[in-house]
């Protein structure tokens, strides 16, 4: 490994050591965030969608000491490593985490009343019926919050694309799949703003909602 002298004298080397440093630093600040909105309770069951290395689980564990933490990510090494981190609230039984799709959850309906996903919506296969999967999962009343911090944009006009997405389209996907939406919360952050979407799980299913719509 090269030496932080070393990496000094070489400009891209630089950049490249300053972008990793950050960048773990910039996730957990998204994680711990995406956590307080939560208002997780001791007794709450929840979800994670995406669960990448699981720091996300880790730190709702904490918060739901007599209730269950669950992840889900489709990639096995993501899973391994979740695993590892959160090995001693598994051996408990408080924390479950399994190699799975948001389109074919491994998790039988109503298991949750809460579940979470971070920058991870702009990678699902079918966002309406991926969205309804989530519902099946959480029980009447259940919320689900999708956060996302929109970055990547190669121009100005790709990054308000990516805003009117999580702003306007994202919301109406979240109605027509049977949730009403509860809430919006921005968070100010470098190099942008993060965004949460808060939807409820409603009483009656899609179809009965947008049939009392068009009737």
């Amino acid at each position: 490994m090269a030496s932080f002298s070393d990496v000094m004298r070489r400009p891209s080397a630089f950049w490249s050591f300053v972008v990793g440093w950050l960048r773990p630093r910039r996730n957990r600040q998204l994680i711990e965030w995406t956590i307080s909105v939560l208002d997780l309770q001791p007794t709450d069951r929840v979800l994670e969608i995406g669960s990448g290395s699981g720091l996300g689980l880790q730190l709702a564990a904490t918060c739901c000491t007599i209730g269950l933490v669950a992840g889900v990510d489709s990639d096995p090494a993501m899973v391994r490593r979740s695993r590892k981190r959160n090995a001693l609230n598994m051996t408990y039984g408080r924390v479950f985490i399994r190699e799975g799709s948001v389109s074919n959850l491994p998790y039988p309906d109503g298991s949750f009343n809460k579940v979470f996903s971070i920058n991870s919506v702009q990678t699902w296969p079918r966002q309406l019926g991926d969205l309804k999967e989530i519902r099946r999962v959480l029980r009447p009343g259940g919320k689900l919050f999708i956060v996302r911090q929109p970055l990547g944009a190669k121009s100005r006009r790709e990054q308000d694309q990516m805003r009117e997405d999580i702003q306007q389209r994202l919301p109406q996907q979240m109605i027509l799949a049977g949730f009403d939406v509860a809430g919006k919360e921005v968070r100010v952050m470098r190099p942008v703003s993060a965004y949460c979407i808060v939807g409820s799980k409603a009483v009656a299913e899609p179809e009965q909602r947008i049939a009392a719509v068009a009737g």
